[in-house]
């Protein structure tokens, strides 16, 4: 490649990198080298910040349900809110799950696995820098001259997860805990959102792919950011803290199919402590993907609910 340089945050020596520095050395490798210059870059311009994370959000949902999860949709979890883990049932309009009997235990969780593979290939989600566009942005702009400049000039920047890791389980694997007596009783023919993973990772902006020699690094508010900027004035801003960023939700619905028609409350209970023991009776799982709307009013109410338990 020339000369030694930073690619994206990544120093030019044969050490290995961290999660953050192979994410963008990633970005790097399927751009063009006219992608190198800060703001330059062949993919469209999105306006807005949000939108571009919109883009970016749904690239990775296209690659999980090309693989396990062919329902799965990507739910933001709010700073303010109990990261519920695979298993996790919410009912319509509710905030919380509905039996934490089918939240799958810690001694069962499944360990967390590099999610390297779920970066959409091509291009980036970008946006046109502004100083609203990020709390993030908002912050190390007055600090970080490369930043700022950027900003005026209103370059192209853009959105990306580093750290990223993944925990989760299929339907099929949460069917042991699904089948507890407590949990069918809570979501039995009733559609609901399940939880089947959490997306873990770090938030990242940059507007160059590549950062020259002499590049700098300094940790800003009081180490919550990670900011690298070079003399061309490329940037990279990332999160030093990785946090649960997305729920991988699918829409499931459990049934109970058994000889005798169940009428009565009693004839239920007694229709699922039979299932339960394994004297008759036959679970039916139905999924979905669920609809823009969905995912939008789960995290609106989720976050609401975050933000009243917090006081803010």
């Amino acid at each position: 490649m020339g000369r030694k340089g930073t690619v994206a945050g990544c120093v030019g020596t044969s050490r290995p990198m961290r999660g953050w520095q192979r994410c963008l050395m990633w970005l790097w490798l399927v751009g063009s080298a006219a992608a190198c210059a800060p703001g330059s870059s062949s993919a469209p311009v999105v306006s807005t910040y949000d939108e571009a994370k919109r883009r970016y959000v749904a690239a990775i949902e296209r690659d999980l349900r090309a693989g396990a999860f062919p329902h799965v949709r990507l739910v933001p979890i709010p700073p303010t809110s109990e990261p519920y883990k695979p298993g996790a049932a919410f009912k319509k309009g509710a905030t919380k799950p509905a039996s934490h009997a089918c939240i799958i235990s810690e001694q069962r969780m499944p360990e967390a696995k590099q999610l390297r593979e779920l970066w959409a290939a091509g291009q980036q989600p970008q946006f046109t820098l502004a100083a609203d566009a990020s709390e993030m942005l908002a912050q190390a702009a007055p600090l970080v001259p490369a930043i700022q400049r950027a900003i005026t000039l209103k370059q192209a920047a853009m959105v990306s997860l580093a750290d990223t890791t993944q925990i989760s389980l299929t339907t099929n694997d949460l069917l042991p805990v699904l089948r507890h007596e407590s949990c069918l009783d809570a979501t039995l023919a009733q559609e609901v959102m399940m939880v089947q993973g959490i997306i873990y990772g770090a938030e990242a902006v940059s507007n160059a792919r590549y950062l020259d020699v002499g590049s700098r690094e300094d940790l800003l508010q009081g180490g919550r950011l990670r900011a690298r900027w070079d003399p061309s004035g490329g940037f990279y801003l990332q999160e030093t803290k990785v946090r649960p960023k997305y729920w991988m939700v699918s829409a499931v619905r459990l049934d109970l199919t058994v000889e005798q028609t169940v009428k009565t409350p009693e004839q239920r209970v007694q229709a699922l402590k039979a299932y339960v023991s394994g004297q008759g009776g036959e679970l039916v799982v139905s999924e979905r993907t669920p609809s823009d709307q969905e995912v939008q009013a789960l995290s609106d109410r989720v976050a609401h609910a975050g933000a009243k338990k917090s006081g803010r």
